[in-house]
């Protein structure tokens, strides 16, 4: 299945690896449950109706990334949410239609992100790994799917972009998120669609679920038909059949449905109460369900710490760690900046950063001071935690400490660290975690650093808007490229609150913000802080932090020395060596491929039956290619030659073998060659035949002067070698028969007799497979003898 192939290349669920060819997307440096995408992975496909359209989608979507390159979408997940409470026809007042949408899409976007998200994040605070809010909906209109830009195809919704990073997490959250979302609005009145579409592989959902896909899904519609027609809607994940056509032009093909002809689709299902009415997609519900089911349950049911660590235990790591006590306070109060402190610290190179660390700094303010050293745990994905300890496979442990972090104190903690025994043994990593994570929230705030200038000047400056440009450019802009009049918006602007009736209130949109530029461009948390920079929220927390001083009664109540029991092992991150690794990795996979084998272990069981009774037939038949000999024929011949050996002319067959070997090319002759009778054997020179052996092959020094004398006794010890080579006809053959335990790491030789059946099958099998190697897929005698071994063959 092509969207199986798609995941198979793109995410794998266990296999981890790390590397940085994208903006930090580590593969291949710790190990398993933690790295989402490997894009140098290659699947083989069949040749067929699918892969050149495969082909042809995945080398869209690739270029489809230039479209989000400004907000940074390396490995991203673009959502939209889509109104579904009207549907709009030629009929429809262009004007009241959008405006009525606009209203409509700023009350969700109030009801999302003052109400919705915030109730999640009060049974669970994400850290997103691009950090801050993470999630953030702004206005947009244009349809990035649709080459078109007309207004026909220019729906106004509300986007967001997540920037997951090297590991599925947080795209795996989000989606759970739209999950429950999409069921929360219901109690608002409001009726949704919302589409999940990774920038890199497309429609991620059918990819997630390409195991339990409705065969129409290929079968009819097609990969690129596919786009514009999976949504979740009602907390479900809804695929448009094969029964809504479009109508669009001749050459796209009546399965592409435009953005307003999927939307009208749905509302009309949803009407008419038809919406998956034949169970198609059931089985696509229930994988994605028990892929989701950990997150839904933690954002929507309040849950003790040990249990959720228990539920997400595959996504997030416990870890303790040793901080100056402004760290420990400061990522306590924004735990979201913990993950771009990481990725600032990945971000650079080691020897620039130790060269110039605390030599180029703004001032005494911007230098984290490495001191009233406290133990603190934080809770972060396992990616994020194996790019802080690695630097994202570029600097492994351990790190030279900077010269301005060196004191008593932090001696004291590295051998209490090192020589604590069992009772600091989760301390590990406390202090090197500690040392890094320091030197990424130090590098963010020091503005001066040439390296953050660098940084700095990859990406666009963050930006925020006033309401009055909000209004009367940006969300008027959107009105006109839906196709609206967008004069209602700036005569309800002027007019004020208190004099706007209704029908043209726009208090909802004034706070509404727009996807570009204000979310595109709005820094790590355009909603709360649209405009800031990292660096600022950083400063502004450290401040924030240093406040109120903490008694040392007050800072051993508030920052206990964890226990064992409160942070995760490091023994997944702990590898000594790539056998390690592989071993690892192998632990992980088997589980996978025992569960692929039993449920193919039927189908495989009955292939190779019919394999082995089309051999069977092969053996036993009679052959109707010339120059084979049947098995009637070969028993006659062995009854006749019974009890007589193979006689061989020497002089014959050494010189027929002598002419082949010396072939330049022309025409041998062979009729010349005058064959001798038993009599005249004596009468021909031994030292005849001698000139076609080597002084190796003979064995003897020829310059002996018993070389004559001894030379016919030694050429008859060679002739009766040969003979009884090729007579022999009870050599035994050693067969190599491969077991279960074969694939665990031991075998047997199986001694067999000659005319064993399992043998004859066997060695007869082995030859062909053989010849068939030889030949590297050029047609041959092999595949004519194959035909006679398919099963149900009348020649056979």
């Amino acid at each position: 299945c092509t969207w199986y192939a798609y995941k198979v290349q793109s995410r794998h669920p266990h296999i981890a690896t790390l590397d940085i060819d994208r903006t930090l997307r580590p593969r291949k440096v710790t190990i398993a449950p933690l790295i989402k995408r490997n894009h140098s992975a290659k699947i083989i496909m069949e040749d067929g109706s699918l892969l050149p359209s495969a082909l042809r989608y995945m080398t869209k979507l690739r270029e489809n990334e230039d479209n989000f390159e400004e907000a940074g979408a390396g490995n991203a997940l673009v959502i939209s949410i889509f109104c579904l409470d009207s549907t709009y026809d030629a009929n429809t007042d262009k004007t009241l239609y959008v405006k009525e949408l606009l209203q409509k899409l700023a009350s969700l976007h109030a009801i999302i992100h003052s109400r919705l998200i915030p109730s999640y994040k009060e049974k669970y605070k994400h850290s997103w790994f691009a950090g801050g809010e993470g999630l953030a909906f702004g206005l947009h209109c244009k349809d990035d799917q649709d080459d078109q830009s007309s207004s026909e195809s220019a729906i106004p919704h509300l986007r967001a972009l997540v920037r997951y990073g090297p590991h599925p997490m947080d795209e795996t959250f989000a989606i759970a998120m739209m999950k429950c979302i999409s069921t929360d609005l219901l109690k608002y009145n409001s009726n949704v669609a919302i589409e999940c579409w990774d920038v890199d592989d497309g429609q991620i959902l059918l990819i997630e679920g390409s195991e339990h896909l409705p065969l129409w899904i290929d079968d009819e519609i097609g990969v690129e038909a596919m786009q514009r027609r999976v949504y979740v809607v009602d907390g479900k994940v809804r695929i448009i059949p094969p029964t809504v056509i479009g109508t669009a032009e001749v050459g796209c093909g009546k399965y592409v449905l435009s953005r307003r002809e999927a939307l009208n689709a749905l509302i009309q299902c949803k009407v008419e109460g038809t919406m998956d009415e034949d169970g198609s997609v059931d089985a696509l519900n229930i994988a994605i369900q028990n892929k989701l089911a950990a997150f839904c349950q933690a954002i929507t049911h309040p849950l003790d710490e040990s249990v959720r660590r228990v539920n997400l235990k595959e996504y997030l790591h416990t870890a303790a760690i040793v901080l100056p006590l402004n760290l420990a306070r400061m990522i306590r109060h924004r735990s979201d900046l913990v993950a771009v402190a990481i990725s600032e610290f990945c971000q650079h190179s080691v020897e620039e950063k130790e060269r110039k660390s605390g030599s180029a700094l703004k001032g005494e303010e911007d230098m984290v001071q490495f001191e009233n050293l406290v133990y603190t745990k934080v809770t972060i994905p396992k990616a994020l935690y194996a790019m802080l300890l690695t630097g994202a496979g570029r600097l492994p442990p351990p790190i030279k400490i900077p010269k301005h972090y060196k004191s008593m104190e932090l001696n004291r903690i590295k051998r209490q660290c090192k020589n604590g025994g069992k009772a600091y043994a989760h301390f590990r990593h406390a202090l090197e975690a500690g040392i890094r994570l320091a030197l990424g929230f130090e590098w963010l705030v020091n503005s001066n650093h040439e390296m953050s200038e660098k940084t700095a000047t990859k990406s666009p400056p963050v930006l925020s808007c006033s309401s009055e440009e909000r209004v009367m450019h940006h969300i008027n802009r959107i009105a006109v490229e839906a196709g609206g009049d967008g004069e209602w918006i700036r005569n309800a602007w002027k007019l004020g609150p208190n004099a706007t009736d209704e029908e043209n209130n726009i208090s909802a949109l004034v706070k509404c913000p727009v996807w570009n530029p204000e979310i595109m461009r709005g820094g790590i948390s355009p909603i709360s802080d649209g405009g800031k920079s990292v660096a600022k929220h950083v400063l502004e927390a450290l401040k924030y932090a240093k406040k109120k001083d903490l008694s040392s009664q007050e800072i051993k109540k508030a920052y206990p020395v964890p226990r064992a029991n409160e942070v995760d092992p490091d023994d997944w991150i702990d590898m000594d060596s790539i056998d390690d690794i592989e071993n690892k990795m192998n632990e992980l996979v088997r589980p996978l491929r025992a569960n692929y084998t039993v449920e193919r272990d039927d189908e495989k069981m009955t292939a190779m039956n019919r394999m082995m009774e089309g051999l069977e037939v092969f053996v036993s038949g009679v052959s109707d290619v010339e120059g084979v000999s049947s098995a009637r024929e070969a028993a006659q011949f062995s009854e006749n030659r019974r009890g007589k050996g193979i006689e061989i002319n020497e002089n014959v067959y050494l010189t027929v073998l002598h002419r082949i070997l010396q072939d330049d090319g022309n025409h041998i002759r062979f009729d010349d060659i005058a064959v001798s009778s038993d009599g005249d054997k004596g009468k021909e020179g031994s030292d005849d035949l001698l000139r076609y052996f080597s002084k190796e092959d003979l064995d003897w020094d020829l310059n002996n002067n018993d070389t004559t004398s001894s030379s016919d006794g030694e050429m008859e010890a060679i002739m009766r070698a040969m003979d009884d080579q090729l007579s022999a006809a009870d050599v035994d053959r050693q067969f190599r028969v491969p077991d279960h335990e074969e694939e665990h790491g031991s075998s047997d030789d199986l001694d067999l007799p000659h005319d064993d059946p399992a043998v004859i099958k066997a060695n007869v099998l082995s030859n062909l497979l053989e010849s068939l190697d030889a030949q590297e897929g050029v047609k041959g005698p092999v595949q004519t003898m194959l035909t006679e071994m398919a099963p149900g063959n009348s020649s056979g």
